[in-house]
């Protein structure tokens, strides 16, 4: 199973909070947003945890490109910020501003281990002919999460076997994923989380606040890592699907 934190790198708040799932055991995964001010913490923190695996959390919502705005006009405003008008994106500033990104981790020494998007924007055809693109060049993983465009060509690239899509701010989250855990399906399973502590900036840019907040409180709690030995789960990132690639199904 592949459990893995979104927004890596949103705020340090949220890489705090990112960080205290992974040494609980509750958190194998991380998708890193290199645009916003917590990216340089976040670069920090995985060269010191190296067996958390790290991808690309491709972002075209929160802050600014990091393309000089002129060099992907259809992406922002008149402010230089991202306009979040998905119907005026064009292919060509959506693949530029992923490679941006993209490099903006090898130029950090670090190697992705797969790639995702921000808000599931890949469900818009040029991001995800893009994605795709770029997961095929780089020969890395990309998650699937089941409402893709289908384009005429264009096939998925490697990905786990299956997605986990829920939230666990609620009153009963920790019991949502005590039953995820509890009826795991042979094969690799992603299961989508975002823990995280709160800060100014995260109330400043995003949707999801206290949820964050709650989300950490239960992929903290003891009893998950406890329920995921009790199961026998092998949590594993992107980076080891290789090696599991031959195990029974």
């Amino acid at each position: 199973m592949i459990i893995n934190a979104d927004d890596f790198g949103l705020s340090p708040s949220v890489n705090q909070g990112i960080l205290e799932a992974y040494e609980m055991g509750s958190v194998s995964s991380a998708t890193m947003m290199v645009n916003l001010p917590g990216f340089q913490g976040a670069v920090e923190m995985s060269r010191a945890t190296p067996n958390l695996g790290v991808g690309l959390h491709f972002n075209l919502t929160y802050g600014s490109p990091i393309s000089a705005p002129e060099e992907v006009p259809s992406l922002v405003n008149d402010r230089g910020e991202f306009s979040r008008k998905p119907d005026r994106w064009k292919k060509r500033d959506v693949w530029f501003e992923l490679k941006k990104q993209w490099n903006q981790l090898l130029e950090n020494h670090i190697t992705p281990t797969h790639l995702d998007s921000h808000q599931h924007i890949q469900i818009f055809p040029a991001v995800y002919e893009s994605m795709v693109r770029l997961a095929r060049e780089e020969n890395v993983p990309m998650r699937k999460v089941g409402w893709e465009p289908t384009i005429t060509g264009v096939v998925h690239p490697k990905s786990s076997d299956r997605f986990i899509l829920d939230v666990y701010f609620e009153d009963d989250g920790r019991t949502r994923l005590k039953q995820h855990l509890k009826s795991l399906q042979p094969g690799v399973t992603e299961l989508m989380c975002h823990p995280g502590h709160v800060d100014e900036y995260v109330y400043q840019i995003s949707e999801w606040t206290e949820v964050r907040e709650k989300e950490l409180g239960v992929f903290c709690h003891y009893k998950v890592p406890y329920w995921i030995n009790k199961y026998g789960i092998p949590l594993i990132h992107y980076g080891n699907l290789e090696s599991v690639s031959d195990r029974p199904r």
